[in-house]
């Protein structure tokens, strides 16, 4: 994991909570990714713009994460009672709870409501590439009027402990919003691709934008792809470090009081530099 801030005390926030308008990225850090053998993994929140900025913000509350798991070719252990208040890392995997071959830690955050003014929104509809809710805000004669928006993140790590690459990277641990690699992290190679398909609520999501960043030593690089009829799509591995897939889907609040219901995903792996 490469080198992060830690927020003051003073201005400490719970990561999660951050508003989604400032096209802040979350994800999961582990330290490390990658282990010769099972030992200790710290796995860490992390806020920034696709890798960039880095920020480690401890949660206040442990009620603002739904679901904190550790899946592997044994099943899946629940890791919430092991989650930390206001302290980074959120959760330490000790030795003997590391078991070989491929692992997978999913995260979901429970749904949080917040009021944006139109000008706020719109910036931030551009920034994630959300072009149709824009088309229905204007069809709607909506385009300065304030937004109440309710979302949600589902998270999600691929960690490899020694050579046994398992095929539990390849399948959906049923996140309300999905990012599935359609081969193995580990398995890649520098200058090849990685195709995923992203699930909404277990069905193939078309037509999204995907934000593929890389961390190499200290530089960074990002492309953005999008989602085809079969919610698939490729990004280009152009070279080791630490990566991240990611991407928001958005539509009409159903509830009441909502005008706006938003799901933001993440995947995080690390390869040999």
């Amino acid at each position: 994991m490469r080198a992060m801030r830690m927020a003051a005390p003073c201005l400490l926030a719970c990561l999660l909570a951050s508003p989604p308008a400032g096209a802040h990225d979350k994800w999961i850090e582990a330290e490390p990714f990658r282990l010769p053998a099972p030992g200790r993994v710290k796995l860490y929140l992390a806020t920034g713009d696709g890798l960039r900025d880095a920020e480690l913000r401890p949660l206040r509350r442990r009620a603002a994460v739904s679901r904190l798991q550790l899946h592997s070719s044994a099943g899946k252990r629940d890791l919430l009672a092991a989650l930390r208040e206001d302290q980074q890392p959120i959760a330490v995997l000790e030795e003997g709870r590391v078991p070989a071959g491929t692992l997978i830690v999913a995260l979901d955050a429970a749904p949080i409501d917040i009021e944006l003014t139109a000008s706020r929104f719109e910036s931030y509809l551009f920034a994630e590439r959300l072009f149709d809710v824009l088309a229905q805000r204007a069809r709607g004669d909506r385009e300065d009027a304030p937004v109440r928006e309710r979302y949600s993140r589902c998270l999600k790590a691929v960690l490899q402990v020694g050579d046994r690459l398992d095929k539990l990277a390849q399948k959906p641990v049923g996140q309300e919003l999905e990012i599935v690699p359609q081969q193995h992290p580990y398995g890649l190679t520098p200058s090849t691709t990685l195709t995923v398909q992203v699930l909404f609520r277990g069905k193939p999501l078309a037509g999204r934008a995907l934000s593929c960043a890389n961390r190499f030593r200290s530089a960074l690089a990002s492309r953005t792809v999008r989602t085809d009829g079969s919610g698939k799509a490729t990004c280009p591995v152009s070279r080791g470090g630490d990566w991240m897939l990611s991407l928001v889907h958005m539509e009409p609040g159903k509830e009441e009081g909502v005008d706006w219901r938003s799901y933001w995903a993440s995947l995080t792996f690390a390869l040999p530099e």
